[in-house]
């Protein structure tokens, strides 16, 4: 592909935009899902706290999957914790590079080597567009990656809690 094929440029800036799409997506599924978390964990803890002698009375074999319900949640939560964090820049940009990404901003050293990249040529080339896809495409694909392990942690949760209760129905 020719650096200079305006329609490579044209289809990268169409994938950049759907990818930062996916990004807002992808952070509003982790900000729903720790909201919903927390009101869940608020309801367990004020009836742990209504009454906490209920829990201290509760027979042994209750003690493995509901400690197994609160390790779930908590990994699940780290992981929508991890989704939603911003994403820091490690390393710095090349001198001479030019300025396509915010990113590419953050990595410069100094306002010298900003001045020099935002003087670069104007319109970015296809390799400039390139980097910036593969960029916003590995944050997307992380902040995915994290909230399908936050899913299974809570699916996992809830067969861990289904256990508690058939075990106490069991028990009656």
């Amino acid at each position: 592909m020719p650096v200079s094929d305006p329609g490579a440029a044209g289809h990268a800036r169409e994938l950049i935009r759907s990818t930062i799409e996916e990004i807002g997506r992808a952070d509003a599924k982790a900000g729903v899902l720790l909201a919903g978390a927390g009101v869940v964990l608020g309801a367990a803890a004020s009836v742990l706290v209504a009454d906490p002698a209920r829990f201290s009375s509760l027979p042994l074999r209750l003690d493995i999957p509901l400690l197994t319900a609160l390790a779930c949640t908590v990994v699940a939560l780290t992981a929508l914790g991890a989704a939603a964090y911003p994403r820091g820049v490690r390393a710095y940009a090349p001198a001479g590079r030019r300025v396509t990404y915010f990113g590419d901003v953050v990595r410069t050293i100094d306002d010298a080597q900003l001045g020099e990249a935002l003087g670069s040529a104007p319109e970015a080339t296809v390799q400039d567009l390139a980097r910036q896809l593969r960029q916003l495409s590995l944050i997307a694909y992380r902040k995915y990656s994290y909230i399908r392990v936050a899913y299974l942690f809570f699916a996992l949760n809830l067969v861990a809690i289904l256990a508690a209760v058939i075990e106490i129905m069991c028990a009656r």
